[in-house]
């Protein structure tokens, strides 16, 4: 076994190496917005700073909308029908969801839009007015209004807003070329880390929880306070030497917020290494506060919550899993973590900003983990999922087990191999429109991707677990410059090989089966093809999204459409 081990080890060195060789791109958001609260509308100015760290020569960008996915056309509606779900189609034109892009500018010319997926419009392209050669940047301004649906406004309250995919996001690039697709249901879309400098002008008496940090203006924290006899550390100084110059110019907190109008404020939030910006505001807010490992905890909940999320109970929660998480993984490098009260059916998460349902213990201990192993880590939550959730509903159990909770790991293993017997399992290791329907969707990326861990464990023993989870943690987090997703991918396969390695010397995985596959595809094959998400690609290629790394986006070689509105 300790052969084996050091085996798995030699394995993860290489992996390990390519963050010191990595190439990913830089992307840089500058955005000032308005809330207009009667209408439910955010409008903005935004500049996109992208830098091709690549070795290709990029000829077009591509940007996700994703409130498009609530207006009519879209395949998100589409996948929700064909589910039985009205959720958002029965809402109207007054009441959906939407992103219009006004305008789009480059090097001092005009883009036209392009629409890959049309009549869905969750995904636009641009070309871009000259090439993009590796090492190169170019500067890309848009203007757009944005509102989020009807069903994301509380019915509580109807000035509680849910703005975090209000702001257009350039699609990740990577060694698979441009990652786009249409929103759908079963899982997010991708994005590059970069910074984000958020201006807004919203009401004064909203109460603001958010990515990042603020440099300056008020987030309404102070006077939500609970016990107002306690202090808030707006940890403005999280970022000493801030990346973006501007975000460097505003770090006094006077400073840049002046000039509202009457009955409006101003407040500016910056951060760094994230895929994208949450936004929640709601003017009933309380506000706690704790803090771990010298960082703020923030809390954020309605009144009528006080006795379930008041009195340090979810604070205390969340710094427990920030701790178990770093003795697990390592050091939580974002400079504050904040936890809200989810308006809807199921947590979400964004950087710095966790959404749970409840405030149990083990729903806080669960969404903290997502924070690591989805957020900073940032797997491709469509190409693979388990990897994002496999080890999120792993390190929950194991924290329970070690509080003395015991049953779970045979309670699971039991469950998938009924699925197998039944015919019901599916490989993991596979986009999400491949799977039978939603639900399989979800019960493959989480709970079988979860028994893969708990076999690894105890197949290498608790201590070796331990350090091959903080070898991967380490490997992608290693350079300075935020996380890699590629690196992420090959240190958990070459885990998934060695875990197959295994059962091979123990007669329980067949040879055929090591080299391509993920353990937890072994002996599944395929099952009954019971229909798919509603799915359009960008046509055949030599991509693994159908074209070439470097071709324009929206030059599909299936009919995609082009320079027309699918509205």
């Amino acid at each position: 076994m300790r052969l084996l081990v050091a085996a798995l080890a030699t394995l993860l060195v290489p992996v390990a190496g390519l963050a010191q060789q990595r190439w990913q791109q830089e992307v840089s958001y500058r955005v000032r917005a308005s809330l207009d609260e009667p209408n439910r509308i955010l409008e903005g100015n935004q500049s996109v700073l992208y830098r091709n760290r690549s070795p290709d020569t990029l000829r077009s960008i591509a940007l996700h909308l994703d409130l498009n996915a609530f207006r009519p056309g879209s395949q998100w509606l589409a996948a929700d029908s064909a589910a039985g779900l009205h959720r958002y189609d029965t809402l109207g034109d007054s009441a959906s969801g939407f992103h219009r892009v006004r305008g789009a500018e480059a090097g001092g010319e005009v883009l036209a839009p392009q629409w890959p997926f049309a009549p869905d419009s969750t995904v636009v392209a641009y070309e871009l007015p000259e090439a993009l050669a590796p090492g190169d940047s170019v500067r890309v301004t848009l203007s757009w209004v944005a509102r989020p649906p009807a069903r994301s406004v509380t019915a509580h309250d109807p000035r509680s807003f849910d703005l975090s995919h209000a702001l257009p996001r350039v699609a990740a690039y990577d060694r698979h070329g441009w990652s786009v697709r249409p929103l759908l249901p079963p899982g997010r879309t991708a994005g590059d880390f970069g910074t984000f400098l958020v201006e807004l002008d919203v009401p004064d008496d909203q109460v603001l929880a958010a990515t990042g940090v603020p440099l300056c203006g008020d987030p309404g924290w102070t006077d939500a306070r609970r016990n107002p006899s306690t202090s808030v550390a707006h940890a403005t100084d999280a970022y000493p030497a801030p990346r973006d110059p501007k975000a460097a110019r505003l770090r006094t907190w006077s400073d840049g917020c002046a000039g509202p109008a009457p009955g409006r404020k101003t407040v500016i939030w910056y951060a760094e290494d994230v895929t994208h910006f949450g936004l929640l505001m709601d003017p009933r807010y309380r506000y706690e506060e704790g803090d771990i490992f010298e960082l703020p905890v923030r809390a954020l909940y309605m009144p009528e919550d006080d006795r379930t999320w008041g009195a340090g109970l979810v604070t205390g929660r969340v710094e427990t899993a920030l701790a178990w998480l770093a003795e697990l993984l390592g050091p939580y490098p974002w400079p504050q973590l904040t936890s809200t009260h989810s308006t809807l059916e199921s947590a979400t998460d964004h950087p710095m900003l966790v959404q749970s349902v409840e405030p149990s213990v083990v729903t806080i201990i669960h969404d903290v983990g997502r924070s690591y192993f989805g957020g900073l880590l940032a797997n491709d939550p469509w190409r693979d999922a388990w990897l994002g959730e496999g080890p999120t509903h792993f390190q929950r159990t194991w924290f329970f087990e070690a509080q003395g909770v015991r049953g779970e790991y045979e309670a699971l293993e039991k469950r998938v191999l009924e699925w197998e017997l039944d015919g019901l399992a599916e490989p993991v290791s596979q986009p999400a429109d491949r799977f039978r329907d939603p639900d399989t969707y979800r019960a493959m990326s989480r709970e079988r991707g979860e028994l893969f861990f708990h076999q690894m464990r105890e197949l290498v023993g608790e201590g070796a677990m331990r350090r091959l989870l903080r070898a991967y943690y380490q490997a992608v987090d290693r350079g300075g410059r935020g996380v890699h997703r590629p690196v992420a991918e090959r240190v958990l396969r070459s885990m998934a090989a060695f875990h197959c390695a295994l059962r091979l010397c123990r007669g329980g995985c067949r040879a055929r089966d090591a080299p391509g596959r993920t353990v937890a595809d072994v002996g599944t094959g395929r099952t009954q093809d019971r229909g798919r998400f509603p799915r359009r690609g960008l046509g055949p290629g030599r991509g693994r999204h159908g074209h070439q790394p470097d071709e324009r986006v929206g030059r599909t070689r299936a009919g995609g459409h082009r320079n027309r509105d699918p509205a």
